[in-house]
């Protein structure tokens, strides 16, 4: 049988103070085969921010 294998979604909130740490984190947490939610990734200019947000911490683990 086979079976897909659901890796877990990871949310990132930070400071973009931290953004050289954070971007390391990301790339180090894709390589392990895990989803990440980061703001960079994820929004778009005129997107909302809260619906965006929102919908990143619910989806994730």
């Amino acid at each position: 049988m086979n079976t897909i294998q659901q890796y877990p979604r990871v949310f990132i909130s930070h400071s973009h103070q931290d953004k050289p740490f954070v971007e390391r984190l990301v790339k180090d947490l894709l390589d392990a085969n895990l989803n990440v939610w980061v703001d960079k990734q994820e929004l778009a200019p005129g997107d909302s921010v809260i619906e965006k947000v929102s919908h990143g911490l619910r989806s994730s683990d």
